[in-house]
């Protein structure tokens, strides 16, 4: 049986070093200091559905779900050991607005949503902030841990103490 789990777990790590190469991002959760600040920066409602752009292990997904009851919250990871994870906390999980897509959220449309969260490499922050200025309604919200867009004025940054350079940046889309 311990054989069994050994070869299982080398496996998974296998498996995120493979997605690591091709998607260029290794699955990182969110640290829950971070996760505690990004929630502190959402705003009270939302307009629309609620993404988790690289949802990982989906904790920051749980507690956007728990906080917007009456919003979808969508979490799109790419790594499969993650969204296995993520995917198996979504069953447990006892309210029904929450739902994890293995994809690439560059495909799907970002009209529908009123809050976006994401913490993703600066190289696709730069991507999608063309995506987010395109196809995100007026008054949308984007919410980024550490890395920023890089034209885009956030509305307010906020610095996140006991971690070096981070910040959580907010954006909102007014045109």
């Amino acid at each position: 049986m311990a054989s069994l789990i050994t070869l299982l777990g080398i496996i998974a790590v296998a498996a995120v070093f493979w997605q690591e190469r091709s998607a260029g991002i290794s699955p990182a959760p969110t640290l829950p200091q971070m996760a505690r600040m990004m929630m502190e920066q959402c705003p009270v409602q939302v307009q629309g559905d609620i993404l988790e752009l690289g949802c990982g292990w989906g904790g920051l997904a749980l507690k956007l779900a728990a906080k917007y009851p009456q919003n979808n919250v969508i979490g799109y990871e790419m790594s499969w050991v993650p969204y296995l994870v993520s995917s198996l906390r979504e069953k447990i999980y006892v309210g029904h607005n929450l739902k994890i897509v293995r994809g690439n959220f560059y495909d799907v449309p970002f009209n529908n949503a009123g809050l976006v969260m994401c913490y993703l490499s600066p190289q696709h922050m730069v991507k999608l902030e063309e995506k987010f200025l395109r196809e995100l309604p007026t008054g949308a919200q984007v919410i980024s841990s550490t890395f920023y867009c890089p034209t885009w004025t956030p509305i307010r940054t906020q610095d996140v103490k006991r971690l070096v350079n981070s910040k959580i940046f907010v954006y909102e889309k007014n045109v």
